[in-house]
């Protein structure tokens, strides 16, 4: 298997839903995610049948069933990581990520602020699968994802 499957199996085993995103694509794979967003799933043997069929594979991590809530910070679009707490961040093709945990009975709007988005009800891409552009998402900094509830004014 390659790098991008032993991060998926690492995430299953840490109780993250992975999902199966299409090559360098951010969007569920067609054949191998049919249900999309409701696809994840973090059995071992799943993930290993998705990357014997098509190793080249992204993948995306479901948030809220990861008890996931994830801060998307779009450089390009105006948003900044003030007022951020330090938490496991991952550099994106066009900002960074940053995950905090959450329990399933919260709620979040969509977007926080300009240029950064509020990821629960849906997944994200995760390290290291490979960016349209032809970067890579990378983590960025290993610090312990931190409960939500340390970020002020959420």
């Amino acid at each position: 298997m390659n790098k991008i499957y032993n991060y998926a199996v690492t995430y299953a085993a840490l109780g993250f839903k992975i999902l199966p995103l299409g090559i360098a694509a951010k969007q569920p794979h067609k054949k191998l995610a049919p249900r999309g967003l409701y696809s994840a799933t973090d059995d071992i043997k799943t993930i290993h049948k998705w990357f014997s069929i098509e190793p080249d594979i992204n993948i995306g991590i479901a948030c809220k069933p990861s008890n996931l809530v994830v801060f998307d910070v779009d450089l390009r679009n105006g948003g900044t990581t003030d007022g951020l707490a330090d938490t496991r961040r991952i550099k994106t093709g066009n900002g960074f990520h940053y995950y905090y945990w959450a329990t399933p009975d919260m709620t979040f709007p969509g977007k926080w602020r300009e240029g950064v988005d509020i990821k629960w009800n849906g997944y994200v891409v995760a390290a290291p699968s490979k960016h349209p552009n032809g970067s890579y998402y990378l983590v960025d900094d290993l610090t312990d994802i931190k409960p939500i509830s340390d970020l002020v004014g959420v």
